[in-house]
């Protein structure tokens, strides 16, 4: 590893140490460090947008995850951090679109039930469906579990009733 790149992943691991106890402002300063010195690791980009998510900067942290997945289309923490990001934002259909590409990448029970929650908000069946994968990932996960009732009673509700 040359000097610059051992010099950014030490402002990498400083601003972790300083995440880890809550110090947020300056885990944001040393991150942006690491990313003047390297601004091609999609990994820094993903963590200031994991920072700046934490700080309520939804859309700073847009905007870094988006270079992130520029950098490395295929990095399904950045598209779930995009979604989260979405989600945040009230942006529900954007948020399961980007749930989704990360599973495309990567199949992962919680994305499935961060993305059943989302899609209760537009789609109860696709919910349903979303739910039912993060319990075949993991049957005894209660959040998908929850998620998998509540679109069922959504879909009962929303059902035509025959008299």
């Amino acid at each position: 590893m040359d000097e610059i790149r051992k010099k950014a992943h030490q402002y990498f691991s400083d601003s972790v140490a300083k995440k880890n106890i809550n110090n947020f402002k300056e885990a944001l300063e040393l991150i942006e460090k690491a990313i003047n010195i390297t601004p091609e690791v999609s990994l820094y980009w993903c963590t200031k947008a994991q920072y700046q998510f934490d700080l309520g900067r939804f859309s700073y942290a847009l905007v870094s995850v988006e270079k992130a997945i520029e950098l490395k289309p295929r990095n399904f923490i950045a598209w779930g951090i995009k979604g989260l990001i979405k989600r945040n934002m009230g942006e529900c259909r954007q948020a399961a679109e980007a749930f989704i590409e990360s599973l495309k990448i990567k199949p992962d029970f919680n994305v499935y039930s961060l993305l059943s929650a989302v899609q209760l908000e537009f789609d109860s069946k696709a919910a349903l469906q979303s739910a039912k994968k993060a319990l075949e990932l993991n049957p005894e996960w209660e959040e998908a579990q929850n998620l998998f009732k509540k679109a069922e009673k959504q879909i009962e509700r929303d059902s035509p009733q025959v008299e």
